[in-house]
Order: C-alpha cells, then structure tokens, then sequence
C-alpha cells in the first residue's frame, strides 16, 4: 500500500502487493464463507504488506521530520479523505445514520482501531504509519540493521504473547506486533531488488537447487496449513511466537517466489500499484456491484470459497474504474505524485 517510494518500481513487489490486497477482500467479505482460503490468508497477507512496505521505507535518505511528512501524505491524507467518503456513502446508501452511530464511527476513525472501522483493510494505513515513524526512530538510535531486527523481532514476539488486547489507538500494539516484518523488509531490499527469472537462471546447479527444494518445502508447509490447519503449539511463549513467525516467513518467501515468476502479469501488477485505492473503497466497491446484481436482476450468493473468490474479483474489477478516474483527476488521494507511477 501507500509508502514513501522514490526507489524504482519492482514488478514482482506489484505482483506481490496484488496477492496480498486479493487475500484481505476475502478474508474481510465473509470468513466463514471464505473458508480455508481466509485462513490461510490470515497467515501472511498483513504482515506481507508490512514486510514490503519496509523495503521502500528509505528511511537513511531523510530527517525525522521530512519523514513524517512524507509519510503524512503518502498514508494519512488517503486515510482522512477517504474516511470522509466512506462516511458520506454510507450514511446516503443507507439513508442516513443515527447520531449514536455516527459518532461511535467517528470515533473509530480518529483512534483507527483494528476491527473496529467502517471500511476493515484501512486501519493498516495509520498502522503503518506508526511503524514506520517508529522504525526510522530507531534507526537513528541502531545503525547496524542486524541489531535492530532482532530489536524489532523481540518487541514483535512480547507484543504478540502480551499486547493482543485492548485494541490501542492507531493499532499501536499490533503495530509493535508487526514491526519485525517492516525490518526484515527494510534489511532485504538490497538482496531483494534484483530478484528475477533471469537472476534464477545465473546462478550455479547448486543455488538453483536449493531454491527449488525450499520452493517445494514451502509448497508442503502451505498445503498442510492449508489442508489440514496444523500449527504446532509450544508451552512456551517465545517458542509459540517463533514457530509462527516461521511459518509466516516461509510463506511470504513462497510468494515472493511465485510473485518473481508472474511479474509478467501486467493486471497483477496494475492491481499490486493500485492497492492503497482497493483498500480504501472496499465497501463502496462490493456496494456498487451488489447493487447493480439487484438492478439487473442478477441471483448471486457467495457463499462458497469459490463464489466469494469470483464476487471479489468482480468488485474490484468494479473499483478499478473509480482508482483510474481518481488516478487520472486527484493521484495525491493514492499518496501518489502523479496519475502513473
């Protein structure tokens, strides 16, 4: 999602970003219905997005506070304007809102609280901006990046195990929960910049074999997740924590695997330059669609994996017309300098 990002676009990082923004619209129409494809979602989409937004964080290259401002404008002015927009369409598409509800909406917005938002994917914007103020502050503190992940690893672990609830303003504690995948991202990016099929291809019998064999074991470990739900449970905290930080790693390596093999895919990655703006109008997007299916008359009920997998991608196949028309007219709505990136 939205980011400071003056680096140069990555195909496979768009590609990325796609899996993970078609992840969280399922997970967040209907879980239940959704299944185990939600699940598994679960998992990694989050901290995927967090693990990419700290490869662009840029963090040496600007004062504290050019940093701040930078990232006010890249995620908090979408946040506040499409708030707004949200709460109009709202309140009109369902002819008004009682003023209990309206201010218990409001209120969430301003303390952009986990679980508790009008639209659900937004509460990652001012999240993200928490962490990253937070790590460019301990980047002036911590110069050696290996250090600091392990800084950041340790934070993440206590607030998983100790900090699940109350849900704090801004999402503060899932903040420090995922703060380890910011670092990790911001540690690889110079490893991780040049990943492609080509780079594949360079390499000697050796690497190329064992990419394939962690490729095939990361396969296994996501079917069995998938398939059977396992997780193995510690008695101890810290163990628990590292199992599924794990876990977590191994998928999100597997899709950036995947993703390196499918930056070809110029729609995955015109929805991967696009997700803050599929984040933002998630509501008003199945809206949209749900109306028109009433319109024409259309029976349609996802309530299948597969039927909420084709609803979603019709919804954003929907939004993506409103992205472009805003991308066109108002790009600084998407944290964004200009209508193309």
């Amino acid at each position: 999602m939205g980011n400071i990002q003056n680096k140069k676009r990555i195909a496979w990082v768009d590609v990325a970003k796609a899996i993970a923004i078609i992840f969280v619209l399922i997970i967040h129409y209907d879980r239940r219905a959704a299944g185990r494809i939600a699940a598994l979602g679960l998992m990694f989409c989050v901290q995927l997005f967090f693990f990419l937004s700290g490869m662009f964080a840029n963090c040496e290259k600007y004062s504290l506070k050019e940093y701040i401002k930078r990232q006010a404008k890249a995620l908090m002015l979408p946040y506040a304007v499409f708030s707004v927009i949200n709460i109009v369409f709202h309140y009109l598409f369902n002819r008004g809102l009682p003023p209990e509800v309206f201010k218990e909406i409001v209120i969430n917005i301003i303390l952009a609280r986990r679980n508790y938002m009008l639209v659900a994917a937004m509460w990652f914007l001012p999240c993200l901006f928490l962490v990253s103020t937070l790590y460019k502050l301990l980047t002036m503190a911590i110069k050696n990046k290996k250090i600091l992940f392990l800084l950041c690893f340790a934070a993440s672990a206590y607030a998983k195990v100790f900090m699940q609830e109350p849900i704090l303003p801004f999402t503060a504690n899932q903040a420090i929960r995922f703060l380890v995948y910011f670092a990790a991202g911001s540690m690889i990016y110079p490893f991780a910049k040049d990943l492609s099929i080509e780079k594949f291809r360079e390499q000697n019998i050796k690497v190329k074999s064992a990419i394939i064999v962690y490729t095939v074991v990361a396969a296994v470990l996501i079917y069995i997740l998938y398939k059977k739900e396992y997780i193995i449970y510690f008695e101890n905290d810290f163990l628990f924590y590292s199992s599924l930080f794990i876990n977590t790693v191994m998928i999100i390596s597997f899709v950036v695997i995947i993703s390196v093999l499918l930056a070809w895919c110029v729609p995955l990655v015109k929805i991967g330059q696009n997700t803050l703006g599929f984040c933002c109008l998630e509501n008003i997007n199945r809206a949209v669609v749900n109306t028109a299916m009433a319109v024409t008359g259309i029976g349609f009920i996802p309530d299948t994996p597969l039927k909420v997998v084709v609803f979603n991608f019709i919804a954003m196949a929907a939004g993506y017309v409103i992205i472009m028309v805003i991308n066109r007219f108002c790009p600084l709505l998407f944290g964004k300098n200009g209508a193309k990136k």
